[in-house]
This record gives structure tokens, sequence and C-alpha cells, in this order.
């Protein structure tokens, strides 16, 4: 690959030939789009339920079985939960793969690989906020909404301007994740799925809204959802307010309309320290590779190198520094321009990321777990 752009090896520029890491929701939500341009030889699954296995004519084997093929085909981990991956990298390096030479995580690969070879500017993952109005009030809430004093409700003009400026200047994106606040708290939802419905659902694999189960879409919203092929996660957090007639209600809705959904209990978070007790960390670059999110907000006619900053910024917390942002607006045409938003997707900065330094983060050097949905 080229020298200039990325860490893929040379040799990945021709490559036709593919195998797939893991047999999950990401391998199912993109294997058609992969196997437009590759013939996907195996997906590797340690799982004994899935091993010797087939899955759309494709045969699923442990590593130990697929190890033949190893070296001879590039590997895709398809994940991007970042201890899910480093655990695949060890499996694959104990056979002697060299990370980048020889696979590479989902992320990294559709951005590099599309860029160089087809001059396509893909990007895995976006998360767009489209209201930081809340129906609960959680303690340790990653996106800081109980310290909100003022919420600017954004228009359904300024969604529609940011999606347009985003569609300008990349080409596709894997998984569109549609966030809060709690989205199904007003039309802002509809109205990004109404666009998306309208222009570009041809440049999009994926779409996700996340919600906390208190709300009842409007029929409105139902129909988008169901246009555009949207998978609901549910975050059940009734084990610390009471709603869980809500979260059925709500089920047996998705149910009746056909809707994809997932309701995820018992879920944990990193408590983030920040906005109560901001961390200080010295090595700011180290922490924010063992983070390593791979997606990042799309808000305000802006790219942001993680949502958290920009909703931080919108509660009055922090003020976001230039290198922690992309603007969308002007560079229309100029790939070196392209190649450098590529590169702050990726998470190839040049600059510090200051937030770093105050959050906690998504990584394994922060220990501080709690329960997700504790009520303040």
């Amino acid at each position: 690959m080229s020298k200039q752009f990325g860490k893929l090896k040379e040799d990945w520029k021709n490559i036709k030939e593919i195998m797939l890491y893991g047999l999950g929701n990401v391998t199912r939500q993109h294997i058609d789009t992969l196997a437009k341009d590759f013939n996907i030889l195996a997906i590797i699954d340690n799982d004994p339920e899935k091993e010797n296995t087939i899955f759309r004519d494709i045969p699923v084997l442990n590593i130990y079985d697929a190890e033949p093929k190893c070296g001879k085909c590039k590997i895709i981990l398809m994940t991007v939960v970042q201890s899910i991956q480093k655990s695949m990298k060890r499996e694959l390096e104990a056979l002697g793969l060299k990370e980048y030479e020889d696979f590479c995580g989902i992320d990294r690969f559709v951005t590099e690989w599309y860029w160089i070879c087809k001059k396509q500017a893909r990007i895995y993952q976006v998360d767009m906020a489209v209201t930081t109005l809340c129906s609960l009030k959680c303690k340790n809430c990653n996106m800081f909404v109980p310290y909100y004093h003022n919420h600017e409700k954004v228009t359904e003009e300024e969604l529609k301007e940011s999606l347009d400026f985003f569609f300008s200047k990349f080409d596709y994106v894997y998984h569109f994740s549609i966030v809060g606040g709690e989205p199904f708290l007003n039309g802002n939802a509809a109205a990004v799925l109404r666009c998306l419905s309208e222009k570009y659902l041809d440049k999009i694999d994926h779409i996700k809204i996340t919600t906390n189960g208190t709300v009842m879409p409007r029929e409105e919203l139902v129909k988008l959802i169901k246009k555009c092929h949207v998978e609901i996660k549910v975050s059940d957090y009734s084990k610390y307010s009471s709603y869980n007639h809500k979260i059925k209600q709500l089920c047996a809705l998705f149910e009746e309309q056909n809707i994809s959904y997932r309701v995820l209990q018992d879920l944990e978070w990193k408590d983030f320290g920040f906005p109560h007790s901001p961390c200080c960390y010295s090595e700011v670059e180290k922490h924010r590779k063992e983070c390593g999110v791979t997606w990042r907000g799309l808000n305000e006619k802006r790219i942001y190198y993680c949502n958290v900053i920009w909703s931080a910024e919108k509660a009055g917390l922090y003020k976001a520094f230039p290198q922690e942002y992309l603007s969308l607006e002007g560079g229309d045409g100029d790939h070196t321009k392209q190649e450098d938003m590529l590169r702050f997707v990726l998470g190839d900065v040049d600059k510090e990321i200051n937030f770093c330094r105050l959050c906690g983060g998504c990584g394994a050097d922060n220990q501080a777990v709690v329960p997700a949905g504790i009520q303040m």
C-alpha cells in the first residue's frame, strides 16, 4: 500500500480473497457488502456451536482448522471492541502472523483499502446525536446529559445540513448510529431518517438507533425505521428505574411491525471520571490508543474525534480544541484534505486529543466499572 497513507502493507492492494474472524453482529451486518468486492473463503470462530457450520455458503472454522489458509489469505477482524480485537490479535500472532501484514481490523481495512484501491472515502462508523434531552438522569451518563443547564433544540434543517456536508465528503459509511439523549423524545430522529431515506440509503450499510426504552416512537418514525431497515438497540436500565412495562410495550411494537431489535440488560459502563472527578493522564497518547474508540461524532457540520467531546462542550463543561474535530465545510474535490479526514477518522492524529487527558475512557487502563443506568 501507499507509504503516504495508512498502515497496510503493499500486498493488500491486489487482494481478491479474504477470511473474516468472528461470526457476530458485525459480520452479519456487513458480510453482503464485503462479498461484493471479495471472495470470502472462510469465517473463523472458536465458538463450539459455530465452528464446522456453514454461514451464507461460507465454512465456519476454528482458528486451528483455518491455520493452513492463514498467511496466504488476508484476515479481517470483524469487531471494533478493543478487548476482543486484542484477543484475536494474540491468537493470530501466536501463529506467527503480523498485524497490517496478515490481518487487520474491519474499521481500518474498509477505510484504507477502498481509498488506496478505489479512491473511495469510506469510514466504518459515525454517531449522530439528534438531541441532548433524555427521559432518565443516569449518574454515569457517557454523554453528560444530567449536567446540562440548557438543552438547545437542534433543528431539522441543521441536521439535514450536517448530513449533506458529511456525504459530500464521504462515499460510504458501514455503521450509522443515531443516539441522544433519548432519540425517541422528539421529531429529530424522524428528520434524520427522512433525509437518509430520500438521499443516502445507498451510502450506508447499517443504521442503528439506541434508545433506553422509556418512550414509544411516533407512527411516522416507526414507518421510517421499517423503510430504512433500522436496528433498534434497547439499553435496559429498568433495574434502577422502574419502567420494565414500557420496555415490554416497546418490544411488542417492534415484534408486531417486524422491526429488528436487541434488548441489552445488566450493562456496565466505564466511569469516565469527568466531570465530577476529572482524570489527569500524563501519557495522553498512550491512554488515547488504549481507549481506541473507532466511532466519530457527526454534529453541527463537524466530525468530532469522539461524541463525548461534543457533548461535554454542549453542556458547558469543556471547550474543544481545533484538533479535536474536523470541519466538513470547504475543500470539495481536494484529495489531500480527504486523506487528512480519513487519517483523523482512523485515529492517526498528529496533535494531542486534549480531552483524553481528562476522561477515563473505555480502555483496559480504566478499571472504574459501574452498573449502567443508576439514577442521580
